[in-house]
């Protein structure tokens, strides 16, 4: 996987919120601490574990599920982060995955950037990338999923990734963490 001079990109950790029945260009709806009802996740399995760079730890989010295994759970779930010090040109991304059952995996993912204050309406959002998130043909139940590129030159101060696929049948979906690549504009 080609991803240029791009570096590994920090973020703000303060900064990233779950997200729940979002979708592209849609606004965001924030996902909650607990451990039923919808678009919750539990406290254990909060959206800062994905930049704690621990891959002991995970973000799970039930999105449109109450507590039930089905094909939907975690389906238009994510994140959004700020990246650390100033503008940054996402340049690829890759999922990490903890020892866990697959059918918990998010298999494809939406990408967009904002400079905007508000991140929470979707017209402040700009898509980059609609595909899948590199784990669709990992062999292994841990570790880093396969880079993936993202045709982008434009500077951003925040990110917002959304699941829209997954593996299987489950409660959540489950993920270790996301690396992001790209440089300071």
């Amino acid at each position: 996987m080609y991803l240029g001079s791009s570096s590994t990109l920090t973020v703000i950790l303060a900064s990233v919120q779950g997200i729940w029945n979002t979708t592209a260009g849609s606004d965001s709806k924030a996902s909650t601490v607990g451990t039923v009802g919808y678009g919750t996740y539990p406290s254990y399995g909060a959206p800062q574990n994905l930049f704690d760079d621990s891959n002991g730890t995970e973000y799970y989010n039930r999105g449109n599920a109450y507590n039930e295994s089905n094909l939907i759970a975690g389906l238009n779930t994510g994140f959004y982060v700020t990246v650390h010090d100033c503008q940054s040109v996402l340049t690829g991304f890759s999922f990490v995955l903890k020892n866990d059952k697959s059918n918990h995996d998010p298999l494809n993912v939406t990408i967009e950037g904002s400079n905007a204050g508000d991140l929470t309406k979707g017209a402040n959002w700009h898509l980059l990338y609609n595909g899948t998130t590199g784990l669709l043909n990992i062999k292994g139940r841990s570790g880093e999923g396969f880079p993936q590129n993202i045709n982008n030159s434009e500077s951003y101060l925040s990110y917002r990734f959304l699941i829209t696929a997954k593996r299987g049948r489950s409660k959540y979906v489950i993920y270790a963490g996301v690396n992001l690549f790209g440089y300071h504009g």
